[in-house]
């Protein structure tokens, strides 16, 4: 169980990892008229300026559709590892 946890753990953490990488590499540079701002992968449940300026709003669809694709993810590099540790044992 314990190397389930763990690799749970692994997975939604690299999910997160990835949601602050995206909003560095979409994202519109600091100064620029039309900066755009994204957060969220592989959906975007933020995105705010632009021309025309779009207000910001959460976009509780996408966000749970992150959450559930981490959570799933997860799950499998938890499964894979405790498979893995079965595997060793016998």
């Amino acid at each position: 169980m314990k190397r389930f946890i763990t690799g749970f753990v692994f997975g939604v953490l690299a999910f997160g990892l990835s949601n602050v990488v995206s909003h560095f590499v979409n994202s519109s540079p600091v100064g620029r008229t039309e900066r755009v701002i994204y957060f969220g992968f592989p959906f975007a449940f933020w995105i705010e300026g632009g021309l025309p300026r779009i207000e910001g709003a959460l976009s509780y669809p996408a966000l749970a559709g992150d959450v559930a694709i981490a959570v799933l993810c997860g799950m499998g590099v938890g499964l894979l590892l405790l498979r893995r540790a079965r595997h060793e044992v016998s």
